[in-house]
């Protein structure tokens, strides 16, 4: 694995490994990698999740709304269902070509010689499976940590129930807005998985190729 700064430091040149075309990560970088993630799986998954609720709901108002295993399924169906489009989300980032740089992976650091890999939904998913895991361990924290005192804390000002609500909304969010950006700060961005690492690269330029002449008509009659 190669050193990267702490999330407010600067990249010290005795860091840098000897590549032409390795580039530092930092924490700018890993917030346009989590924004790019985190719009689009919300996004998605939101409006799948609706699309999903319509077509079940028949079967969770059969079974009455007292029923335990409704509250159950519903979550359970929220978390499989995000679950599944963030690994195509992270298949798409880890191809993705950002302003001034661009995510690709890299064979380990023990190969003899460094080359790209292709991104496959094998290596997508091992990242996925490394950046979730980490995700829902930091998130259990960040809940024992701060969303509980906050809670009492709600519970002792006894605030307007609809301003109690939003805060707590708004506090969770930014736990795990959070949570998921110190994990591809420290636990995605260039860190080895197995034969291959995640590597921030230079932009890969598309060279507009020039048009053919057309050959010049014979003046000859």
């Amino acid at each position: 694995m190669l050193s990267k700064p702490g999330m407010f430091e600067a990249p010290s040149a005795a860091s840098v490994p000897p590549l032409d075309d390795y580039i530092q990560p930092t924490l700018s970088h890993a917030l346009r990698v989590w924004w790019a993630y985190y719009w689009r799986t919300t996004l998605i998954a939101g409006f799948y999740g609706i699309f999903v609720s319509f077509t079940l709901r028949s079967v969770y108002a059969s079974a009455g709304p007292n029923s335990a295993w409704v509250s159950w399924a519903k979550q359970a169906q929220d978390f499989i269902l995000t679950a599944i489009v963030a690994i195509f989300v992270l298949d798409y980032i880890l191809q993705k070509q950002f302003k001034h740089f661009r995510i690709g992976l890299l064979s380990a650091a023990s190969a003899i010689e460094r080359h790209d890999v292709p991104v496959t939904l094998w290596r997508s998913m091992r990242v996925w499976w490394s950046f979730t895991w980490r995700n829902i361990v930091g998130s259990v924290i960040g809940y024992v940590v701060v969303i509980l005192p906050f809670s009492w804390l709600i519970g002792i000002t006894r605030p307007p129930e609809f301003v109690a609500a939003f805060l707590l909304l708004l506090v969770g969010f930014a736990v795990a807005g959070l949570v998921a950006l110190f994990v591809i700060y420290s636990s995605i961005l260039d860190e080895e998985f197995g034969d291959f690492r995640v590597a921030l690269l230079p932009r890969k330029e598309v060279v507009p190729v020039a048009p053919v002449a057309a050959p010049a008509a014979s003046d000859a009659p």
